[in-house]
């Protein structure tokens, strides 16, 4: 077992840094509110759509009445009425 565990940890450090390894996070409030974590840049913007760069996958809203109220240190706050969230590559 020990064996194993030691294993399993060299497989995960040699795949790189955390930060390599890191997702974007989303949590969702309602359909009126998403905050948005690994959020690297904004490619699309409007009252109707937004559309961002979070670590190698892009994340769309779609919605009412949407923007972005706060945007620092890989968090991104999305409000209005969310429609639909889609992610690509």
């Amino acid at each position: 077992m020990q064996k194993l565990i030691k294993q399993k940890i060299q497989e995960l450090s040699s795949l790189g840094s955390g930060n390599e390894l890191c997702m974007p996070h989303i949590e969702l409030f309602s359909n009126r509110e998403a905050n948005v974590e690994g959020c690297l840049g904004i490619i699309e913007y409007d009252s109707s759509l937004i559309k961002l760069n979070c670590r190698g996958i892009t994340v769309k809203f779609s919605g009412d009445s949407l923007c972005i109220n706060n945007m620092n240190d890989g968090l991104a706050c999305v409000t209005g009425t969310i429609v639909s969230v889609e992610f690509g590559m």
